[in-house]
């Protein structure tokens, strides 16, 4: 299943949210950047991924999500 919304990330009126959710089962696979300065995100799919295993992939834009600090790292763990 997909879906997308109008999550207000940057701007109103504008889908910048998707979430897709898979059959149990279902195997992933990642190809990340291999910037020294990763984002919380890439370093949590990094984590989580070796498993191979996946129910929900959450995609947003209108922001890069890097540099966030601690605050990146619990907002992606929230997410999650």
């Amino acid at each position: 299943r997909i879906a997308t919304a109008e999550a207000g990330i940057k701007y109103r009126n504008r889908t910048d949210l998707l979430a897709m959710v898979f059959d149990p089962g279902t195997a992933v696979a990642g190809v990340f950047t291999r910037s020294k300065c990763p984002s919380a995100p890439v370093d949590f799919c990094r984590q989580n991924l070796p498993a191979g295993k996946a129910r929900v992939l959450v995609v947003n834009s209108g922001n890069a999500n890097a540099f966030t600090g601690k605050k990146g790292k619990v907002s992606t763990a929230l997410t999650g």
